[in-house]
């Protein structure tokens, strides 16, 4: 490491970088441990690595493993990125025009069909546009759900403008 190879320039900027970041992540611990950890490298005092920078040190590590730990808790990321991996948006295309037939219809069966698409849709992103097409979807608003079915469809390019229906 730079502290065993006595480079505290090397080891000061991975702190300082760490404390950047543990901010920006609201790690504020983190943060606190590297900002007292950088003050003696910044004064290159580590040369005999006393005892109040190895409790600094060893305080430091604590934190960064707590938050290292804590990132490798967060499961969603991994299988939202899977998902997404996987998502064929042709598919996806398809499975909107079927929806939008069965609302066309005024057929019950776009509450379950809904229901399978909608995690789907969720990792797209798109806003209020997707609260708004099952809010009108569960209160039975076809038409409604027609009209906001098209938001979502243009909310990603899913359908191209020109291929819209009303």
């Amino acid at each position: 490491t730079a502290l065993e190879q006595n480079d505290c320039g090397k080891a000061r900027l991975l702190i300082h970088t760490i404390k950047g970041v543990a901010g920006n992540l609201g790690a504020f611990d983190l943060q606190k441990a590297a900002a007292l950890l950088e003050e003696p490298l910044v004064l290159s005092e580590t040369s005999n690595l006393n005892e109040h920078f190895t409790k600094l040190f060893d305080d430091f590590s604590h934190h960064l493993q707590r938050v290292m730990e804590s990132i490798e808790k967060l499961p969603l990321v991994e299988e939202e990125t899977k998902l997404l991996q996987s998502l064929d948006l042709e598919k996806v295309k398809f499975q909107l025009v079927e929806l939008d037939e069965l609302l066309q219809k005024s057929d019950f069966q776009v509450l379950s069909r809904f229901d399978k698409l909608k995690p789907i849709l969720q990792t797209l992103d798109m806003g209020s546009s997707l609260k708004k097409l099952e809010q009108a979807i569960e209160s039975f608003a076809f038409q409604r759900a027609r009209e906001e079915l098209l938001v979502v469809q243009g909310s990603k390019s899913l359908i191209k403008p020109s291929t819209a229906y009303r």
